[in-house]
């Protein structure tokens, strides 16, 4: 009981410290045709957005004098009166997601429930199927790519496109062309449905290509701008794709974008009512059919462990043009503040504070960071994001719509990213402040050292960032505000009446932005590195409490390696989870566990695969009976040299696997904190030996 007690109110600390939000998913078959009557909490923005009446070519900016804005014709001419044709293009990329669950047949079976009886002359739903090594329907042909249209009477099937790599920009364009020819339209939409991993993850992972990279949001846009196709909506029913670099480049090819912020679950959309509305009136407004999607997704979702979590907005791309012109002016005084007012501190620890931990720590959520960042600028990006994002849905507090890519916790990936604007067409100015923000994070991390060093692996810091963007007299102009505002890194324990206890001055308190317990297992012949728990708290007098009770985290009675995730407390729900690292079948998982109120002892949610790159993986799966685990841990010498990785003893799954805290046994623990700095220097305390011959 005590262990509960720790998980729940160290939920609630952190909700107030930390402000951290939760991201997860599950493979969980719901029946396609079912429904819930619970109402889904949204946040609703813009719900009465039309096209403009402005004479403007097609793809330019008008200015509406009376709002002082901008914004583009609609490429799309409605006949109206349900005249229109409409070809619905659906890019289904099955991957493990229909090979391990079924989840792209459980939607394409949701289509056909929408479509009821009766012809649909109007309405064209044409699927690509590809990259996935088996199908849930025997008539899918796992060994090629494969086109269909879904009609009331079932499934034609068009063409064998043979094997194709998904993650191919060229079989996307391939596919659209295709559907304008075969199937020409007054109106098209476009789903990507598979895995997604935002600004720099990219779409879709083809199991027939594994050494294939997603592919980028700058090979989607070569993809479209090649099929020449312009667009209704063009949705992702994939992870973390709401952003505004993604909205930026589907602007140029379609009047509205449908995306999450967040990960999905395996299922994603429900399919059924927005077909069914579409198949009634082809004419059927493109907003109103976009809130039928986000509303149904929500009410069908929010049932699950993931419910309270969940995201999808309607964005008006006619409106991005209007967005990117504020934003380059916020970016611009934002660095303006970075230069010339040395803002760094303030800017690190507003960034921090707007963290969307969605499976990409660098995504933020862009209404959460302007409100948290506050420049000269702010309020007319946020009227502007406000026109942009015509609808929210939301069960999760600080996802208003879209985020954005913004370096902190990993500056690795600046130089893809800025690869990346240069690719779909982003202002310098804009990328001029990503690199200089970066910039300035690799100079505090030069001056310090990269905190004081993992006493188990290499020193962390700004040796790996050697990119083009690095401005080194930068970091020489900054350098006296780094002695000026930097923490000391005098992490000294002490023994205070019956605990140990790490302190602080309010000052270097205020340089710290996260803590970590970190705890390493004796076996006598070196150390297994148990993993990172999120457990600790603070005295009356403000300082750390150190403290390890000799348990950790263990599946059926056994201990496995455990990684703290994120803590989210929502009005009177809070949960807590973390990652098991195993093996199954011959492919590295990740087992998930989740602590919430209702289940204050912990339960299996379900495992993911683990994929390269920052792809983040669409849904969980469920472990089966007979389902083989192998866990793996991090192996170190007693010299603190890093061996690799090893299993660490296994089991055979049989019905639920039970979650607990068990006691290490005889071996000794070293027990650690990792404290971060706005700098994201990693500080390590000295270790703190456990041992039962105490």
């Amino acid at each position: 009981m005590l262990k509960k007690t720790a998980k729940m109110l160290l939920a609630f600390w952190l909700a107030a410290a930390l402000l951290p939000a939760l991201a997860g998913c599950e493979n969980e078959v719901q029946d396609p045709g079912a429904t819930s009557t619970t109402e889904p909490a949204l946040t609703v923005a813009n719900t009465t957005n039309s096209p403009p009446e402005s004479g403007a070519s097609e793809g330019s900016f008008a200015v509406d004098a009376t709002q002082h804005m901008q914004r583009r014709d609609f490429y799309t001419k409605k006949q109206g009166g349900g005249r229109d044709v409409f070809t619905l293009m659906l890019y289904v990329c099955g991957s493990d997601l229909e090979t391990d669950g079924g989840s792209a047949s459980a939607d394409l079976l949701e289509i056909y429930n929408g479509l009821g009886s009766g012809r649909h002359d109007n309405l064209n739903i044409i699927v690509e199927t590809g990259g996935a090594k088996e199908w849930g329907f025997d008539f899918i042909d796992s060994n090629r790519n494969q086109r269909w249209k879904i009609d009331f009477d079932g499934f034609e099937h068009l063409q064998d496109a043979g094997l194709r790599d998904m993650t191919d920009p060229g079989t996307l364009a391939d596919f659209i062309m295709y559907c304008e020819e075969y199937f020409p339209a007054d109106r098209y939409g476009l789903i990507m449905w598979d895995h997604g991993g935002g600004t720099l993850g990219g779409f879709a992972v083809d199991q027939h290509f594994p050494n294939s990279p997603a592919m980028t949001i700058g090979e989607i846009n070569a993809a479209l701008d090649n099929a020449g196709v312009k667009f209704d909506f063009i949705g992702f029913d994939a992870c973390l794709m709401a952003t505004a670099e993604t909205a930026f480049m589907v602007e140029q090819h379609a009047d509205y974008m449908i995306a999450s912020q967040r990960v999905e679950p395996s299922l994603g959309w429900h399919y059924t009512d927005f077909v069914a509305a579409l198949s009634a009136d082809t004419s059927i407004d493109t907003l109103e059919l976009g809130r039928i999607i986000v509303d149904s997704y929500i009410r069908e979702a929010r049932h699950s462990y993931y419910g309270n979590e969940l995201t999808l907005s309607v964005i008006d791309l006619s409106y991005i043009g209007d967005l990117f012109y504020y934003l380059y002016d916020y970016f611009a005084s934002a660095e303006y503040a970075l230069i010339n007012d040395a803002a760094l501190v303030d800017m690190s620890r507003a960034r921090y504070d707007s963290r969307v931990l969605t499976g990409n720590e660098d995504q933020v959520d862009l209404m959460y960071l302007v409100s948290n960042m506050e420049v000269e600028g702010s309020k007319a990006l946020i009227e502007s994001l406000e026109r942009c994002v015509a609808y929210n849905g939301a069960t999760i507090a600080n996802h208003n719509g879209l985020c954005l890519y913004f370096p902190y916790t990993d500056l690795s990936w600046v130089e893809e990213a800025l690869s990346i604007y240069d690719d779909i067409g982003i202002d310098e100015g804009y990328r001029s402040f990503i690199s200089t923000f970066a910039t300035l994070m690799v100079g505090g991390q030069i001056h310090s050292g990269g905190g004081s060093g993992n006493p188990f692996g290499d020193g962390y810091g700004a040796d790996s960032w050697q990119g083009y963007w690095v401005d080194y007299d930068l970091i020489d102009e900054y350098r006296d505000y780094y002695d000026e505002n930097n923490y000391s890194g005098e992490l000294e324990i002490f023994w205070k009446e019956d605990y140990y206890a790490l302190r602080l001055s309010d000052d270097d308190w205020d340089y710290i932005t996260a803590i970590e317990l970190e705890v390493y297992l004796d076996d006598g012949e070196g150390y297994i590195k148990l993993g990172q728990d999120n457990l600790f708290g603070f005295d009356e007098d403000g300082d750390l409490i150190v403290e390890f009770d000799n348990t950790w985290v263990a599946l059926d009675g056994q201990i496995v390696c455990f990684y703290a995730m994120e803590d989210v407390v929502e009005d009177d729900f809070w949960y807590t989870w973390g990652v098991v690292p195993a093996e199954l079948d011959g492919r590295e998982i990740e087992i998930v566990l989740i602590w919430d109120s209702d289940n204050p002892g912990g339960y299996v949610a379900g495992a993911r695969n683990v994929y390269d790159g920052p792809v983040t993986g669409k849904g969980l799966f469920d472990l089966r009976d007979g389902d083989e685990i192998y866990f793996i841990c991090e192996y170190f010498t007693y010299d603190e040299e890093y061996i690799g990785k090893y299993y660490w003893g296994g089991l055979t799954v049989y019905g639920e696997l039970e979650v607990s805290y068990e006691d290490v046994g005889d071996g000794d623990c070293l027990v650690y904190y990792l404290l971060y700095d706005i700098y994201q220097n990693i500080y390590w305390t000295e270790p703190l030996l456990y041992s039962l011959d105490w």
